[in-house]
């Protein structure tokens, strides 16, 4: 979680928006992980299809495909879930970065009740569930319309924006820029990944990238990248001593092929010839130090 929640707040909010909609809406991290809800009962349509199993695995599979569209998005993306119930997902952002989402779902968009329980029959003809339960429950569901649902997934896009403006939501501090940029610091020798860095952090792919590039103003590979060649070149001009083949292996390169190449690639000339055109121009400069002094005297 790279958030910090203002309880109280969030749940007012949460309640208001039911008040207006008599929609549930839940706020999820940036793991999707539930943080809040309101109501915090799950409707009871939804309780009894998750009472069987198999709908219970498409109810979390669609949620999550869900989530994952949504996380490219600024906006509202509304769908149909695997049951035919309307949902709709707001993701919410602090300073350009992912932190979590709004949703509200387990809803019924049409005019005819009955169709409506029809359809969920026939999604879920797979699932043993009470019929009879399940059809008492959605008798129980407001009907709204596709405008009133648009008109729903805008007022959430409103208050996806006011919990990020008045932090209710927010980062924590500037802890996760300083982690991120600590670690690799430590690790950029390391045979490391953009996963392995977002298990170390427990932070999103999008989170990462957003942060890198806020930070360095490059994605977190091309900065790894450059801090090698930097130590590369230090290592070169600070111990001659030290074959290619070493200073390759100490900056995290296990193809010394590759690592020529991306040296090449990132300066104009091997490391060979760096260290030679350093060390020359650092004797160069020495003689030219040792002539001007001669004049002086």
């Amino acid at each position: 979680m790279i958030a910090t929640y203002d309880m109280i707040q969030l749940k007012g909010i949460l309640q208001d928006f039911y008040t207006v909609t008599s929609i549930r809406i839940t706020v999820f991290d940036d793991h999707m992980k539930e943080i809040a809800a309101y109501p915090d009962d799950v409707p009871g349509v939804c309780r009894i299809l998750r009472s069987d199993p198999y709908c219970l695995q498409a109810c979390h599979v669609c949620d999550a495909k869900a989530l994952k569209t949504a996380s490219g998005r600024h906006v509202a993306y509304t769908y149909r879930c695997h049951a035919g119930l309307t949902e709709s997902i707001v993701p919410i952002y602090v300073s350009h970065i992912l932190i979590g989402y709004l949703f509200f779902g387990n809803a019924m968009c049409g005019t005819d009740r009955q169709k409506m329980y029809d359809e969920i029959l026939e999604k879920c003809s797979g699932c043993r569930i009470d019929q009879m339960k399940l059809q008492n429950e959605c008798m129980k569901v407001p009907l709204f319309s596709e405008q009133y649902m648009t008109s729903a997934s805008n007022l959430m896009c409103a208050v996806a924006k006011y919990l990020a403006m008045n932090r209710v939501i927010q980062l924590k501090g500037q802890e996760l820029p300083e982690q991120i940029d600590q670690y690799l610091t430590s690790h950029f020798t390391d045979n490391i990944t953009v996963e392995d860095i977002c298990n170390q952090l427990k932070i999103g792919r999008s989170t990462l990238y957003t942060i890198c590039r806020q930070s360095y103003g490059e994605s977190p590979s091309r900065h790894i990248r450059k801090m090698r060649i930097q130590y590369a070149e230090d290592l070169l001009l600070q111990h001659p001593e030290l074959s290619i083949a070493e200073v390759s292996d100490k900056c995290g390169y296990e193809d010394y092929n590759y690592f020529i190449t991306a040296f090449r690639k990132a300066t104009g000339m091997s490391p060979g010839r760096f260290a030679s055109a350093r060390q020359n121009a650092g004797r160069t400069k020495g003689k030219e130090e040792v002539n001007q002094a001669n004049k002086i005297k």
